[in-house]
């Protein structure tokens, strides 16, 4: 920097310096004029799907802390340098979950509520965020549970264990009803700890006792409701499905529920395994088959716990079966 060049900072600092000298008071900072508020935003993003409208409505952020539940088979370190190489945070990480309002002009369909009340309070957001977004609970005429983890269905009840979407019905897989009402349900094969294990059991069938006079139960493979067909994506649990959303004229989005989890480690290490998943080797080899597809087919996904919206497409990547993630470019109006 030649002496004639003086660069803001050290104009501010000499400043600073002549007024201490001068023993004069430095002037004092202005306060923000941005309001302090407790919340980023108003919880929904508005898009289209054809001619259907939709909107991603935030249940909030499943914390987890260290990383190390994102890759159970995988040593620590090297989980922490694939974030590092993203320009990801390796000391905390965050699942974001996205649930999906799509407006099919006949009904009005609400996908994977997220977790209500019951799940701590960095999540369960999603009612007042539907509020927020113009959308009140009794306005909701199907609810669409892709499987029934805690974040996914638990959603579907208030404190109480009352409806939370009173005039709804809820739609949830076959499989997944019959595998959580079981009389000896066992989560053997997961790796949370027994104490979550029951709780996770115990809630969930009151859940499902609750919906149960209004629960329609469907086959991966059906249309679910007129423009939403599911695919079954098993593994992660034994009937997790996800959702093929179809808006008319090729406009399509796939809503993939938890075949991936985490927007680096999920698709840069598909063949990691998150603690989630109930059946780690088939979850691997789905997780594997759909991204490869998606990628082929160029699909616009919704991923549920990728970072809100959570809207974008999977790329194939460097190496062979790695993949990325392109998110969508955020629109400020609806197109």
């Amino acid at each position: 920097m030649s002496n004639s060049q003086v660069s803001r900072r050290t104009l501010l600092a000499g400043v600073a310096t002549g007024l201490v000298a001068a023993n004069l008071p430095l002037p004092a900072l202005a306060a923000s004029r941005i309001p302090t508020t407790t919340q980023q935003g108003a919880g929904f993003y508005r898009f289209k799907i054809g001619t259907f409208d939709a909107a991603v409505i935030s249940d909030g952020v499943f914390e987890l802390g260290a990383p190390a539940p994102l890759a159970l088979n995988a040593k620590p370190a090297e989980v922490q340098r694939t974030l590092a190489a993203a320009g990801q945070p390796t000391d905390k990480v965050g699942l974001h979950c996205n649930s999906l309002l799509v407006d099919t002009g006949r009904e009005l369909v609400l996908v994977d509520p997220g977790s209500g009340p019951h799940f701590g309070p960095a999540l369960g957001k999603l009612v007042q965020n539907l509020r927020n977004a113009g959308v009140a609970p009794d306005a909701i005429d199907r609810v669409i549970v892709t499987h029934a983890h805690p974040d996914h269905i638990w959603g579907t009840v208030d404190a109480e264990f009352r409806a939370a979407f009173p005039k709804a019905q809820m739609h949830v897989p076959a499989v997944e009803v019959s595998f959580w009402t079981a009389p000896n349900v066992s989560l053997a094969n997961s790796k949370f700890p027994p104490e979550q294990q029951q709780l996770f059991i115990g809630n969930t069938q009151k859940v499902l006792a609750t919906w149960k006079d209004r629960i329609v139960t469907f086959k991966a493979g059906d249309e679910v409701v007129p423009g939403i067909r599911s695919i079954a994506t098993p593994g992660h649990t034994p009937g997790h499905v996800s959702l093929r959303i179809d808006g008319g004229g090729g406009n399509q989005l796939v809503f993939t529920a938890d075949v991936v989890h985490h927007h680096v480690t999920g698709l840069v290490h598909p063949d990691w395994t998150p603690l989630f998943d109930q059946d780690a080797e088939q979850a691997k080899t789905t997780r594997k088959k759909l991204l490869t597809s998606l990628t082929a087919e160029k699909a616009r996904l919704l991923v549920y716990h990728f970072p809100f919206p959570g809207i974008g497409h999977v790329i194939s990547a460097g190496a062979a079966g790695s993949f990325g993630w392109a998110p969508e470019t955020w629109a400020w109006e609806p197109a």
